[in-house]
């Protein structure tokens, strides 16, 4: 009997001890994180990924005491993933109505205003109005972006959209206006001011119209993400914030500094 027991109890042990290291093992796998290659927001440099808002990121996961893995890949499959896999971060997020109730929102990374551009040289592009602009040319945009859907609530419709893929890089839009097949670029002073410092577009491009508010955009999570891990997220970014340290990396990235 003695032997019988002292076999049971070294069996129960080892289960405790395997279900103890299968915890631990889970409860220091990386967090999946997924972004967009969205200058100066988020890029990859030297096989890193970079930009305002992954320092951000970065700092608030390191903050929470959180393992991350961040992965930048075309919008549509970062949206994707994060609407479909519990757990799964993703930045830079506009924050609109349509997605107020899909996802869980951590914190707001910076507010940018979104704005129409045109070559400097056309000055017969200039408008007052988005109607007038709506009359002289179309706007260059990227499938299911922000913008696309923030010009649709101000009334433009397909005909006034000259629609690209997700994976095409931003060189690509400007050259389509270069060559005529567009007349206008919706983008961010933050980005425009990005490429045009690094060279990747040449500094051709004047104001139309900007867009009527700003665009939030935010840290998030796909809306069954577990709340403990929310709430932990969310009290590092408050914490961070209060402190000044997120105002700080906002700076460093600020159009002109």
């Amino acid at each position: 009997m003695t032997l019988h027991v002292s076999l049971m109890s070294r069996t129960v042990l080892a289960a405790t001890l395997l279900v103890g290291a299968a915890a631990q093992a889970r409860a220091v796998e990386p967090v999946q994180v997924v972004t967009e290659s969205l200058p100066p927001f988020s890029f990859v440099q030297n096989g890193a990924v970079e930009g305002l808002s992954t320092q951000i990121v970065q700092r608030v996961f390191e903050r929470a005491n959180v393992p991350q893995r961040i992965e930048v890949l075309p919008w549509q499959r970062a949206l994707h993933a994060a609407s479909t896999v519990a757990g799964t971060f993703i930045y830079s997020l506009a924050r609109n109505a349509e997605r107020e109730h899909s996802f869980a929102w951590i914190g707001k990374l910076e507010a940018v205003r979104l704005t129409i551009f045109r070559l400097s040289e056309r000055t017969d592009l200039a408008a007052d109005s988005f109607a007038e602009m709506r009359r002289k040319g179309r706007v260059v945009v990227v499938s299911g972006d922000a913008s696309m859907q923030r010009l649709q609530s101000l009334g433009f419709g397909d005909e006034h959209f000259f629609v690209l893929p997700d994976r095409t890089p931003g060189d690509q839009r400007f050259k389509l206006i270069e060559r005529g097949r567009a007349e206008y670029w919706v983008s961010n002073p933050y980005s425009l001011a990005h490429r045009i410092k690094t060279g990747e577009m040449p500094n051709v491009f004047a104001r139309v119209i900007e867009l009527p508010s700003d665009t939030d955009l935010y840290l998030a999570a796909h809306r069954d993400t577990e709340g403990s891990l929310v709430e932990r997220l969310r009290a590092a970014f408050a914490a961070l914030e209060a402190e000044g340290a997120l105002a700080e990396i906002r700076a460093r990235f600020k159009p002109g500094s």
